[in-house]
């Protein structure tokens, strides 16, 4: 199972002393036209580091269902990335995660494999640092395929943050539910991801890690709760 301590914590050892809040509500998206506008994404322009963590429940498997994105595809402006499903088979279904760069020719990014399940809550954390992106699902760390060249520094061209659908002429909407979308202007570490996002949410129903109130974190840039 992928959903275990990671293998690149070693030795494990609890780090979380931040607190947890109540996380009661999820936003859900009919596949159709539901969305949310989360402004502009000028916070990530030219970064050479960032983070984005979210949690999801994907009602059927399908490709190009977008979590996340403030790529304005064929639109001005650009932005820098976007987060969707792939290689969906059965009930599985993959992740791919598009990192922008300075036009729109070409697909750079890294996916998963198939890992996820429909109609299920998984938890998904890409990290991104000058050209090198790790995946966690639900904890763990998973192997990614890359394709095309990924850039070392985001674009300086930020977008409308969209939840639940990519941007521009490419809509791509979500089915399902989206919950805790955090967007962070660094990398982190393994040791974060599991001890002090995912374990304290996966630890207790109904709760969710206070990621504004951890000493072993720098707040996110963006931090939509959506609902709660």
């Amino acid at each position: 199972s992928y959903n275990m301590i990671p293998s690149d914590i070693s030795p494990y050892v609890p780090s979380y002393v931040g607190t947890t809040i109540a996380n009661a509500a999820s936003m859900t998206f009919d596949g159709v036209d539901d969305y949310f506008n989360a402004g502009s994404a000028s916070y990530l322009n030219s970064l050479s580091q960032f983070s984005i963590s979210v949690w999801f429940n994907l009602t059927t498997a399908a490709n190009s269902k977008c979590i996340v994105s403030d790529w304005n595809y064929n639109t001005t402006p650009l932005g820098h990335f976007g987060l969707e499903t792939a290689d969906a088979s059965g009930s599985n279904y993959a992740l791919f995660l598009f990192i922008k760069a300075t036009s729109d020719v070409g697909v750079n990014g890294v996916r998963t494999s198939a890992i996820l399940t429909q109609n299920t809550w998984h938890h998904a954390v890409f990290t991104y640092n000058s050209g090198t992106v790790t995946c966690y699902i639900d904890g763990s760390s998973v192997s990614l395929t890359t394709s095309g060249t990924i850039p070392t520094t985001l674009t300086n061209q930020d977008g409308s943050l969209n939840i639940g659908k990519f941007g521009g002429t490419l809509t791509k909407y979500w089915n399902g539910q989206i919950d805790e979308v955090a967007i962070f202007n660094y990398a982190l570490n393994a040791g974060q991801i599991y001890n002090d996002i995912y374990l304290p949410t996966k630890s207790g129903t109904g709760l969710t890690a206070n990621l504004d109130n951890n000493p072993n974190l720098t707040a996110p840039v963006a931090w939509y709760r959506m609902g709660d």
